[in-house]
């Protein structure tokens, strides 16, 4: 119907409806067949959602350990997309985070966690700058800073939950990397009182500790923000955009 109305975007859109299906079966096969159709009808038309539907399509790319077309795929999103700190941008270093902290490359994981959380925070995103601040709490954790990692968990995780959003794949991932990571290490008394501690920090110091990179980087630049912002999220993971 929209492609008869000449709405090609809208025909985009119909097709994912059917990915969104597939996802709540948790059929992720047929969501990567589904999401191939669109990617090629949104190259063919040169349409808009293509760098949603890119990073969207590299998520299920790395739940299905296809790490390396998870990466083109991202790296198309972010040759396609308005720029790193665009919403899709900020996704695809997300993704990439996650791809790099998978292949043991902790270092590069939280260089493209940084660039996501400075990204989203610039914009006045804050779901984002969190979404990024949990990826970058992975990253730090296989780094060895332990400690950091539990406080911006236990922030980050604090503020979704107060903010009720749902958290994602990627975000359950890291968690349970970063647990992993603590149990290690720390005894579990030690673990509760670090992510306690992460709680009770406002959300924007936690987001601007990540925004620091490791203790190694010097850092990028970080414009500042209000917490309060009536910014919101311009584009949904693994979702309808």
């Amino acid at each position: 119907m929209w492609r008869e109305l000449g709405n090609l975007e809208g025909e985009c859109v119909a097709m994912m409806f059917r990915d969104t299906e597939a996802l709540e079966r948790g059929d992720f096969a047929s969501s990567r067949a589904i999401l191939t159709d669109v990617v090629a009808f949104a190259r063919e038309h040169k349409l808009r959602v293509l760098p949603t539907v890119l990073v969207n399509l590299s998520d299920i790319a790395i739940a299905e350990g296809d790490l390396e077309a998870a990466r083109e795929l991202c790296d198309e999103a972010l040759s396609t997309c308005d720029g790193p700190e665009s919403p899709d941008g900020t996704v695809a270093l997300i993704n990439l985070t996650e791809i790099a902290n998978c292949e043991g490359r902790p270092g590069d994981g939280a260089a493209f966690a940084q660039q996501a959380v400075v990204g989203a925070w610039n914009r006045g995103d804050v779901l984002f700058a969190v979404w990024a601040t949990i990826v970058t709490a992975w990253s730090l954790a296989e780094l060895g800073e332990l400690e950091r990692a539990a406080r911006l968990l236990g922030a980050a995780n604090g503020f979704v939950s107060d903010a009720g959003a749902n958290r994602q794949r990627t975000e359950l991932v890291s968690e349970e990397r970063v647990l992993r990571a603590l149990a290690a290490r720390l005894d579990d008394q030690q673990i509760q009182a670090l992510l306690a501690e992460g709680r009770e920090l406002p959300i924007e110091t936690a987001i601007l500790d990540a925004a620091r990179g490791p203790q190694y980087s010097s850092g990028l630049l970080i414009h500042s923000a209000s917490v309060g912002s009536s910014a919101r999220p311009l584009a949904v993971r693994s979702s309808t955009p």
